[in-house]
């Protein structure tokens, strides 16, 4: 499997310092699924609308900052 999504790396770098071997592939399955849903629908899941590339490309930093504040 690949560690990007559209571009978008999966686990920024720097992170995986503070993970062992197991949040490692926790955290990445989780953000992988979280990527994907947010890329496919997130912004409408109605009607099925996601956020573009350039905008989860941005967010996906600004929430990995806060799960390693957290």
């Amino acid at each position: 499997m690949s560690d990007q999504i559209k571009g978008i790396r999966l686990i920024p770098h720097g992170t995986e310092t503070y993970l062992n071997q197991r949040q490692h592939e926790d955290y990445k399955h989780h953000r992988r699924e979280w990527l994907t849903w947010c890329l496919t629908q997130g912004k409408s899941p109605q009607t099925g609308t996601g956020y573009s590339e350039s905008t989860m490309n941005v967010r996906h930093y600004r929430v990995n900052d806060f799960y390693e504040w957290v």
